[in-house]
């Protein structure tokens, strides 16, 4: 009986798992705008503060990344690129009405 409560726990710290891991799921949402990718990020990150917490925001040579997670790993992922591209990932979780506003936070700033 030992076992199910260690696979219980290997499967919920699965959840999270690593930024590439999260990117290997379908986008919760993605859509284009004109702005730069720092700009999506400078306005989403105190918005997603809001909601969750701090989240670590992440410079790259083709735009910008936020960063949301726990101890066990990243939670919520917005990529914003620079040609447009914004594209939103979140582990396999049950968020509820967090989805949404996470989500709407993003599209405010597009």
């Amino acid at each position: 009986m030992k076992i199910v409560p260690f696979l219980l726990v290997l499967a919920v710290s699965g959840c999270a798992g690593t930024a590439a891991g999260i990117r290997d799921n379908a986008p919760f949402y993605a859509a284009k705008t004109d702005k730069k990718g720092q700009q999506v990020v400078e306005c989403v990150a105190p918005k997603w503060a809001n909601i969750y917490g701090t989240p670590s925001v992440v410079p790259s040579p083709e735009g910008a990344s936020i960063i949301v997670g726990t101890d066990l790993g990243p939670e919520l992922i917005l990529d914003a690129k620079d040609d447009g591209s914004v594209v939103f990932y979140k582990a396999n979780k049950l968020w509820g009405s967090k989805d949404d506003r996470m989500r709407e936070a993003v599209q405010a700033c597009l």
